[in-house]
């Protein structure tokens, strides 16, 4: 087994997760739903900086409301921000309700389907753009589509029941107005 030494003098870039705590002002007085959307960010400090987290409270978070990475707070001459300052880290947003549509328009839907739209791409063009696209656009096209993966991941339980309930008491406002 080989041992690894670390420079204490030394810069590194390192992960480091990001904790939410407080009940957001958005879900609790507007309705809204909180959903984190990264859970890590990337920072380059010395070995003996490095924090074991960043915990941010989210109790002043209104609807449409978004913590950004670049609003953490920790000691600028001992740690650098390497994540975009811009990612979301989570967010209050509003549920979409689905309105329903008029029968006449659901039986013109279902008649006639579309067709889908076939899109080929020669193997010349596709090794073109890939060739003409910097490493830095790539990495940063990556880090978006992973982060959309991790958002829907981490829409967890909770979140699911808390739907559920908000769709049970519309329903029982409906009954009892009606």
């Amino acid at each position: 087994m080989d041992l690894l030494r670390v420079a204490m003098d030394v810069r590194m870039k390192v992960m480091v997760p990001v904790h939410t705590f407080g009940e957001p002002a958005g879900v609790k007085v507007q309705g809204g739903v909180f959903e984190v959307v990264t859970r890590e960010v990337e920072v380059e400090c010395l070995p003996a900086d490095i924090p074991t987290e960043f915990r941010v409270d989210v109790s002043g978070l209104m609807l449409n409301a978004q913590l950004r990475a670049g609003e953490l707070q920790f000691d600028t001459s001992k740690i650098k921000l390497i994540t975009e300052p811009e990612r979301v880290l989570a967010h209050v947003v509003t549920l979409k309700v689905e309105e329903e549509k008029p029968a006449e328009a659901v039986a013109a839907e279902t008649a006639t389907p579309a067709e889908p739209e076939v899109i080929k791409k020669g193997k010349k063009e596709m090794e073109g753009e890939e060739d003409g696209e910097d490493q830095g656009a790539q990495r940063r096209r990556f880090a978006r589509a992973r982060d959309s993966l991790d958002s829907r991941r981490d829409f967890d339980q909770r979140t699911v029941y808390l739907i559920a309930g908000q769709t049970f008491l519309s329903v029982l406002r409906e009954l009892a107005t009606g």
